[in-house]
C-alpha cells in the first residue's frame, strides 16, 4: 500500500473552504487534475453518497473513479473508498481552523497494482498556484 498525506493552508474561514472541497461539481476549479466531477447519489452528502469523476492520468490520457462516503462531519472531516478506479484507494480529510484560515489535511492510501514499485518514497514543498496556499505533500 502506498500513503500520501498532503497538508495545505488556506486562507479562508473553514466553513468557505469545506464548501468548496466537498462540493464535486467545483472540483475542477482547484484540482488541476480534475475535468468533471458529479454527484450520483441525490441530496445532501451523507455517508453512502457516492461521486463519479473524471480526471488526468499522470502522463497523459484520462480516467474515471466512483467513491463513497464512508465518514463525515459537517466542517470537520470526511472519508471516502474507491468504488470504481483503476488502483483502489481510500482518502480522508480534516478541516481545523488556524485563526482566520483553515489547514485541510488529506490522506490517501492506495493499494498498489501489480509491478508498482513499493520503494518509491518522495517528499516536496510548493507552492499551489491555483489556490495561492502553501501546501506540504509526501508520500511513503
Amino acid at each position: 500500500m502506498a500513503t500520501v498525506e498532503l497538508s495545505v493552508t488556506i486562507a479562508r474561514p473553514v466553513s468557505d473552504v469545506y464548501r468548496v472541497l466537498t462540493t464535486p461539481e467545483l472540483t475542477p476549479r482547484w484540482s488541476s487534475n480534475a475535468i468533471e466531477e458529479h454527484m450520483t447519489t441525490p441530496g445532501p452528502v451523507r455517508v453512502g453518497s457516492r461521486r463519479r469523476a473524471t480526471v488526468r492520468r499522470p502522463g497523459r490520457g484520462t480516467t474515471e473513479n466512483e467513491i463513497e462516503v464512508t465518514a463525515i462531519e459537517p466542517e470537520r472531516s470526511m472519508a471516502v473508498r474507491s468504488i470504481e478506479a483503476p488502483v483502489p484507494f481510500t482518502s480522508s480529510w480534516t478541516f481545523t481552523p488556524v485563526g482566520d484560515a483553515t489547514r485541510v489535511d488529506w490522506r490517501w492510501d492506495f493499494q498498489h497494482a501489480a509491478g508498482c514499485d513499493r520503494s518509491t518514497s518522495s517528499s516536496a514543498r510548493r507552492s499551489d498556484v491555483r489556490s495561492g496556499a502553501t501546501s506540504t505533500a509526501s508520500s511513503r
